[in-house]
């Protein structure tokens, strides 16, 4: 059995032969019967699953969905401007960075921790300050 494979407590049967007939158009209600494993089993498997998705999945958002809107209220005197206000918020990737240096913004802030490795800040005009969880 592969090292970390996901089993089923009673059974020792691994999750991925249910996501395997899943995907070949087997019910649970056949999974079931198969593999005798009750509802509450395929659908902890199923959970279980999609809990590991969502904190793994790619992410969609731009990286300034994040930044919350409250802190503008804390930047008094200096001229701010959303993603979305100025018709950025559908940017990805290093666009962002290109399209508010390109307008002439001094500061980028954002709360996408993964900037730094995902994008070459070396010879950027513009600062960048990623929030952290305090």
């Amino acid at each position: 059995m592969p090292r970390g494979a996901w089993l089923f407590r009673d059974t020792r049967m691994p999750v991925s032969i249910v996501f395997e007939n899943l995907e070949a158009g087997a019910t649970i209600d056949e999974i079931m019967e198969w593999f005798d494993v009750s509802r509450e089993q395929v659908v902890a498997c199923w959970n279980s699953r999609r809990e590991v998705w969502m904190r793994h999945r790619p992410r969609t958002n731009p990286p300034d969905h994040g930044t919350p809107s409250p802190l503008i209220a804390f930047l008094e005197g200096h001229a701010v401007t959303k993603a979305k206000e100025a018709g950025w918020h559908r940017l990805v990737n290093g666009e962002l960075l290109e399209a508010a240096e390109a307008a002439g913004f001094e500061l980028l802030v954002t709360s996408d921790k993964q900037m730094k490795y995902q994008q070459n800040l070396q010879g950027r005009k513009i600062a960048i300050i990623v929030l952290g969880n305090a």
